[in-house]
């Protein structure tokens, strides 16, 4: 099987976990099922400005044109259609080829998460993007929440939707380690109550939400220590707020960190705060539980679907810190074995998502459309 690989991100040297997903896909599928990805039409790494996108646009919808064209390719797989739409339908105009199409969160103009550019643009390129939809053999959703949202904005039947959760899980990278040695990596005492917060710093994450919970633990007495990971737009107005709130000596911004080290920063939290606004699947919250580390989530779907109260974790009131700070002190107050149950439930709700398992189940229906 020869797969066109079409996405307008992709890691570069230089922006290592942009589009990590992608890659991820690429890597599992070429290793377990000799599929060949040597047809790519990608931006690695992101645009140093506006110049500079708009020079990575260009490149791209020439290269999605020329290798659609005139390269031997027995299947397009396309990641982030929208961006793509404009030159796939100039292509697809020429030549009738197989086209899967994995949407994901900022395809869909009303579900993405307050970024206002983005979403001009997307609302400009949503009527090509449905276009397109209509001339793909196969959709794929990040979670079964986002499928129904997809079936409705596109108008496309759910039985030619596949769920396919963002390749899933690295069970080779995502797993318990001990807790103490992780600690110690970041200068943390083992009996440190560790709450961490790993993802985007940028409009829609509920960082804000979650620091201003943090501050009204301190507020309350409760000792904690919390290690943050990731990057984004928002990360200068994050530190401010981190010295606004008076909390320095317990946030610990650590940047952001390759996918490979991220194990270390889950095993070391005892809970991990996911305040986010709208999410398609919410990966870091399943990566997060694949280490035993139970989540508190925003009540809002599809971190339904795999944060469970009182089982591995809880949910609370979007938007809303002081919910936020009543959960993070519920959990706190667990005992030693309740605590304990939480990290077992956490690691087998996860084992759901194993990258082994979604990708056996895309593999079958990719090769079923290659062969119709």
């Amino acid at each position: 099987m020869k797969i066109f690989l079409i996405s307008n991100m992709y890691p570069s040297n230089t922006n290592p976990e942009y589009g990590v997903f992608v890659k991820n896909f690429e890597t599992s599928l070429s290793l377990s099922y000799k599929i060949d990805f040597s047809v790519k039409s990608v931006i690695s790494g992101r645009g140093k400005n506006k110049v500079d996108k708009i020079i990575k646009y260009l490149n791209l919808y020439i290269s999605i044109i020329f290798k659609g064209l005139f390269k031997k390719y027995d299947l397009i797989y396309v990641n982030y259609g929208t961006h793509c739409s404009i030159p796939l339908l100039i292509l697809l105009f020429f030549v009738k080829r197989k086209m899967v199409i994995n949407i994901h969160g900022a395809d869909i103009p009303s579900l993405q998460s307050g970024n206002m550019e983005s979403e001009r643009i997307h609302k400009i390129l949503f009527p090509f993007f449905k276009k397109l939809s209509k001339k793909a053999d196969l959709l794929v959703s990040p979670s079964k929440y986002y499928k129904t949202q997809i079936s409705k904005k596109l108008d496309f039947s759910e039985d030619l939707i596949h769920v396919y959760p963002s390749g899933g899980i690295n069970s080779k990278i995502f797993m318990p380690l001990d807790k103490n040695e992780c600690k110690n990596r970041f200068d943390l005492n083992k009996d440190d109550f560790v709450i961490g917060y790993a993802g985007g710093i940028k409009i829609g994450k509920g960082w804000d939400i979650y620091l201003k919970s943090l501050k009204i633990l301190k507020e309350k007495g409760i000792k904690f220590k919390s290690l943050v990971s990731g990057t984004g737009h928002d990360v200068q107005n994050f530190l401010n707020m981190v010295k606004e709130l008076d909390l320095e000596k317990e946030v610990n911004y650590l940047g952001q960190v390759q996918q490979k080290d991220l194990c270390y920063i889950f095993n070391s939290f005892d809970v991990f705060i996911f305040p986010t606004f709208v999410e398609s699947l919410g990966l870091s919250g399943i990566e997060a539980l694949a280490c035993g580390v139970p989540v508190i989530g925003s009540n809002i779907y599809p971190l339904k679907d795999y944060i469970f109260d009182n089982n591995n974790g809880f949910l609370f009131e979007i938007g809303n810190e002081n919910d936020l700070a009543d959960k993070i002190i519920k959990f706190y107050n667990l005992s030693v074995l309740e605590k304990e149950n939480f990290k077992l439930n956490s690691l087998k709700i996860s084992s759901e998502y194993k990258s082994e398992i979604v990708n056996e189940d895309i593999f079958f229906r990719l090769n079923q459309i290659i062969k119709t």
